[in-house]
């Protein structure tokens, strides 16, 4: 995820010198500043690309990587409901109410009910907008299932407790937090009505 300034530095430097080599991911989402450098090259035809039509071994048992993979090529996902094993599953609704509902059982009922020694840590759902599921916001309701309990800091209509996830939607370069990152709340004082997060490993 390199932006036009990022990626200006390595390409000013002395061109007999300095072979520049980028490894990334062609799909990976773009960057919050300007600039797509990885893809604006590969379409460029100006450089050398290589590109791998495989994935990793390791990932090859899963089916979302599968899938990934599939989607890119044009062809449809693949999709067992009977299979216990499999991490991919496509449940085809079209009501908010009902989206949402779903999205509830699968937390409570498979998720939180499976072998998931720590699901605030391994479970997150993504929606595509801010009010995708429903005219409710999913946030508190899945809060009430995964971390109903704790000291809590109310902001507007949002109510924050220990664990919670928070994500940072704006890059802030200067404290080194960039958008899309997002951390539990490591400590909520209610007197003061303040939360604590970390961001690799600073508060």
């Amino acid at each position: 995820m390199v932006d036009t300034v990022l990626g200006y530095s390595p390409a000013s430097r002395d061109s007999a010198r300095v072979q520049v080599i980028f490894v990334g991911d062609v799909d990976q989402l773009p960057v919050g500043r300007p600039g797509s450098v990885l893809l604006d090259l590969i379409r460029s035809g100006a450089v050398a690309v290589v590109t791998s039509p495989h994935h990793l071994s390791s990932a090859e048992r899963s089916r979302i990587v599968v899938n990934a993979h599939r989607v890119n090529q044009g062809e449809m996902p693949l999709s067992d409901p009977d299979d216990p094993s499999s991490d991919f599953f496509f449940i085809d609704k079209s009501e908010p109410e009902e989206i949402l509902a779903t999205v509830k059982i699968l937390v409570k009922e498979r998720i939180l009910a499976s072998s998931v020694s720590t699901p605030l840590d391994d479970v997150q759902v993504l929606t595509p907008m801010h009010k995708a599921c429903s005219e409710r916001r999913p946030e508190p309701e899945l809060q009430a299932l995964m971390n109903p309990e704790g000291p809590t800091v109310t902001r507007g209509t949002r109510v924050f407790r220990r664990g919670d996830k928070i994500m940072q939607i704006r890059n802030n370069y200067e404290s080194r937090r960039l958008q899309r990152r997002h951390r539990p709340v490591a400590s909520i004082d209610e007197a003061e009505r303040t939360l604590t997060a970390l961001f690799d490993g600073r508060a």
